[in-house]
C-alpha cells in the first residue's frame, strides 16, 4: 500500500514520544532512587510515585510547607 511505510513511521514516533515522556516524568518523581528488593516492590514504589503525582496534580494532596 502506497504511503503505509510513512504512516507507520509517524505512529512509531508518536508512541516513542509518549513512552519517553512517561519515563521522564517518572525520573522527575524520583524513580531512580528506588531501593526495591523485588519486582513487586519496584512496582509498588512506582505505583506510589504515580499516585502521589496524580493526587498532587488534582489538588487532593496536602503538602506541608
Amino acid at each position: 500500500m502506497k504511503g503505509a511505510k510513512q504512516h507507520n513511521r509517524s505512529a512509531r514516533k508518536r508512541t516513542r514520544r509518549l513512552i519517553e515522556t512517561a519515563f521522564a516524568k517518572l525520573k522527575l518523581l524520583g524513580s531512580e532512587q528506588t531501593y526495591a528488593r523485588s519486582l513487586v516492590g519496584l512496582q509498588a514504589q512506582i505505583e506510589a510515585l504515580v499516585m502521589t503525582n496524580n493526587l498532587a496534580k488534582f489538588g487532593m494532596l496536602q503538602t506541608s510547607n
